[in-house]
């Protein structure tokens, strides 16, 4: 992992160090699957930005890119579970799918590796 893409993922962690408090009760796990992610094979050459407590993972290193090309977006959800949504180049419609922050792991990787 280049200096580059090791910063943009500490960085992502930093924020979700920073959400605390009774309204950030899910964030620990979904920090920890964020953890885990960074560190995975799939994970490399790619780069993550945050938008408030969401995680956008996309190969582009660039705004507008992240936006408008390939990307995988997670999203905690309060309830402790994480949406997962793909999509693809110039896609505003994703492929989506919801499961227990702790199930999703494996299927965060095998969506990254598509990119």
């Amino acid at each position: 992992m280049t200096d580059e893409e090791l910063e943009c993922w500490q960085r992502a962690l930093a924020l979700y160090d920073s959400l605390t408090g009774p309204d950030w009760a899910h964030i620990p796990k979904f920090r920890a699957l964020v953890c885990a992610i960074s560190g995975a094979r799939e994970a490399r050459g790619l780069t993550a930005v945050t938008s408030h407590e969401s995680l956008l993972v996309s190969p582009y290193d660039r705004y507008p890119d992240w936006f408008e090309g390939r990307r995988v977006a997670l999203y905690p959800l309060a309830d402790g579970r994480v949406r997962v949504v793909s999509y693809g180049e110039g896609s505003a419609r994703g492929e989506a799918l919801t499961l227990p922050v702790g199930d999703a792991l494996e299927e965060v990787l095998r969506r990254l590796a598509r990119l």
